[in-house]
């Protein structure tokens, strides 16, 4: 039995069989006190929880003791996840759309084509840069990341992918709408579908932005014979090709563009040097891998008491790496 020093000078015990372990004399029922506390209020740091914890149990603690008990107990200080803000009528689409593709083959996913926009500027990142350093270098030059306020200039991307690769892409200026969304889809959808060599009519993913919408778009469509998936509304989160987004502005980030010129350049020469690659977005060896593969189908996650869905080890599923159970939530 290891024995320090805990709260004035009382011995600390890293564990007995009287149930008292870790900062004497805290015991295992002020711990679990302690974790419904941070279950209340996830956001509040150590000096409020020492003192909530004190009213209590009536025990004083420090902040330094009550982070030293919650590292014992698991719960870890981490950045949130973030997701699109839900009301109730979009959590039963949701609902309503996980019950719809549930039973969906492996087959019929490899013919989901996922398309989406992105606006990328040239100065700001969207995905947060880390670097070395020392407490005392926070402000040095080579440790500052520089950023205007309206990001110098931005353009748009519109891409497409499916099971068996990244589609062509195009770079826009300006917003979109639906006479420029269907010269989008003219020049490039078909043919992408003809690049990727799709044998089995396509399903079209997109989501509701209104120029998706539009009553010329939905003729589009219809004149094509496309048939689109009902998409939830405010569900980014649920599409795969933002894993595509991800990795263009971290790629990005490396090269470091300085104007709308070069940035138009190098994100056409990043998506090029991958949409002509040999190698398959379902195979390990590809920087996208990880938005097509999984230990398990993101429906599989029992939110909504849905069945288990049949995937096993590394099975292709479009939306493993997208969909998780905070996701549907």
């Amino acid at each position: 039995m290891s024995l320090g020093f805990g709260l004035a000078g009382l011995p600390s015990l890293a564990y007995n069989n009287l149930g008292l372990y870790g900062d004497y004399p805290y015991t295992v029922l002020d711990d679990r006190n302690l974790v419904r506390l941070v279950k209340k209020n996830r956001t509040e740091p150590s000096h409020v929880l020492a003192n909530q914890w004190k009213l209590s149990n009536g025990k004083t603690a420090s902040s330094s003791l009550v982070r030293r008990r919650l590292l014992a107990n698991k719960p870890e200080w981490k950045f949130a996840v973030k997701k699109p803000r839900l009301s109730a009528n979009h959590v039963k689409a949701r609902k309503s759309f996980c019950k719809m593709v549930k039973s969906w083959p492996l087959s019929k996913w490899r013919q989901v084509l996922f398309s989406n926009e992105m606006n990328i500027e040239v100065d700001n990142r969207k995905n947060r840069i880390c670097i070395r350093r020392t407490t005392v270098e926070k402000y040095n030059q080579d440790c500052i990341f520089k950023r205007t306020k309206q990001g110098s200039g931005s353009i748009g991307i519109w891409c497409c992918m499916s099971y068996y690769g990244l589609g062509i892409h195009c770079i826009f200026d300006g917003r979109l709408n639906s006479t420029r969304y269907i010269q989008i889809l003219n020049e490039n959808l078909i043919e992408s579908m003809e690049k990727l060599r799709q044998v089995q009519p396509f399903i079209f993913q997109q989501d509701n932005a209104p120029c998706h919408r539009g009553k010329k778009v939905v003729e589009w469509f219809a004149d094509q014979k496309i048939k689109c998936l009902k998409w939830p509304a405010n569900s980014p989160d649920l599409n795969c090709i933002e894993n595509l987004w991800s990795w263009l502005d971290k790629e990005l980030a490396k090269v470091g563009p300085r104007s709308l010129d070069e940035l138009k350049r190098i994100s056409s020469l990043i998506l090029y040097q991958y949409c002509t690659s040999s190698l398959g977005l379902s195979t390990l060896a590809h920087p996208l891998a990880g938005a097509f593969t999984g230990l398990a189908h993101p429906l599989a996650y029992n939110n909504f008491g849905l069945s288990t869905y049949p995937y096993g080890a590394l099975a292709a599923s479009p939306l493993a790496a997208t969909l998780t159970a905070p996701a549907l939530l």
